[in-house]
């Protein structure tokens, strides 16, 4: 059985496609770390069952959603999953 795949944009490894989330970052580079554009650290996580996105700078819960963010050095953007959690993408080229 083939699985239809498709590849991180920042290492070039196979994922399994996601045609909604096409540029998604793959777990092995997120596991590298997510950084605000000061080279802070961001950890994103779900508000609660029905939806909605909030996160942590340098282990301090924000007001505000970052949704810009960078891993590996690489401009990304956060999106709260369609059936929940948080997928980050690589910025357009």
């Amino acid at each position: 059985m083939n699985k239809l795949a498709q590849k991180c944009p920042l290492c070039d490894i196979e994922v399994d496609e996601n045609k909604r989330y096409p540029k998604y970052v793959c777990n092995e580079c997120l596991d590298s770390g997510i950084f605000t554009k000061e080279g802070k650290k961001i950890k994103y996580f779900n508000i609660g069952l029905y939806g909605g996105i909030k996160n942590e700078v340098d282990g301090k819960i924000t007001n505000e959603v970052i949704y810009k963010c960078y891993v590996k050095e690489v401009e990304c953007y956060t999106v709260e999953g369609r059936f929940g959690g948080i997928v980050i993408q690589k910025a357009a080229d």
